[in-house]
């Protein structure tokens, strides 16, 4: 009983201190892309909040596999956190063999923000302004008009197959090597359209040299307000969002999450950060790490789904 005793007051002696040294954020992707800037922007005045700094790193490769593996085999101490998304879930599925499970791996501490993934198009070669245009011109042209993704299972790759055959819409895809190259290739004619978050892409939507024409989601983008979701089009099931949220190892001890979780909740509700991510397209919103926990199973079982549905393979 005393070993247990003092074992106790080791732990609590340990959370009133922590953190003492720098910790570490791992990112799934390089530098440069909208979740390292999230990361970023969000990994400072986090580790303000919380005594140490917050070192950034990024573990690209295998559609975040390598970084997700990383996290969900570090020490349960609280000094590694990893920034997850959808992409989390669609590994688990298209590349099993890791060893962790997608929600019992990681103990979720908050989420950053939300994105909705827009539907736009080159009005240049797919001039169409709503959903159900762009749909019939596709029903009544099989094969002939072409989508691009970030690529083989990427968030947009899967959830426009979803999209196909609920819909019943043959268009043929092309990948490209991430967000940026796929956007590039609708400006430039390569395809009509594609399927993604608006980050990067603002400036092109806004003076028109692409055209958005549906989000997904259960509301408006703060960015695009005129733009409708799927569902005001008449297109159910399209309430997804991509997301981005802060997790931690499984077992990680109650004591140092509620300071993870006090610490990320007072640094989201800086108005000059939420400033900064709405400015990229995302959509700040809190909600406790239970409501986040939730979140993750909810959009795990969706994600299954769309692979189920959108007969995605990555060989």
């Amino acid at each position: 009983m005393f070993a247990s005793a003092s074992l106790a007051a080791a732990v609590v002696a340990s959370a009133q201190t922590f953190p003492t040294r720098p910790m570490e954020l791992v990112i799934p992707f390089a530098p440069g892309g909208l979740v390292d800037v999230m990361g970023r922007l969000v990994g400072e005045p986090l580790g303000k909040e919380l005594g140490q700094p917050v070192v950034v790193r990024n573990m690209a490769g295998a559609g975040g596999s390598i970084a997700y593996s990383r996290v969900s085999k570090a020490p349960a101490d609280g000094y590694t956190l990893g920034l997850v998304g959808g992409g989390l879930f669609i590994n688990s599925v298209l590349r099993p063999g890791s060893g962790l499970d997608s929600v019992k791996s990681f103990r979720p501490i908050g989420l950053l923000g939300q994105q909705p993934f827009v539907l736009f198009v080159n009005p240049a070669r797919f001039d169409v302004k709503t959903v159900a245009e762009a749909f019939e011109r596709i029903r009544q042209n099989p094969e002939k008009f072409t989508y691009s993704s970030g690529g083989i299972g990427a968030a947009s790759h899967v959830l426009t197959e979803y999209l196909k055959n609920s819909y019943d819409l043959k268009m043929l895809h092309v990948p490209y090597a991430g967000q940026g190259p796929a956007v590039n290739a609708v400006l430039m004619g390569e395809v009509e359209m594609t399927l993604q978050t608006v980050a990067g892409a603002e400036d092109l939507l806004r003076t028109g040299r692409l055209r958005p024409i549906a989000a997904t989601g259960a509301n408006r983008l703060k960015l695009f307000p005129d733009v409708p979701t799927f569902a005001e089009a008449g297109f159910k099931e399209m309430d997804i969002v991509g997301w981005s949220g802060l997790v931690a190892p499984a077992g990680l001890p109650e004591p140092q999450a509620s300071r993870l979780i006090q610490a990320l909740g007072k640094t989201m509700a800086q108005p000059e950060l939420q400033r900064a991510l709405e400015a990229r397209g995302v959509d700040v919103r809190l909600m406790s790490d239970q409501e986040f926990a939730r979140l993750m199973v909810k959009d795990k079982a969706f994600w299954e789904r769309a692979i189920a549905v959108g007969k995605i393979k990555t060989e």
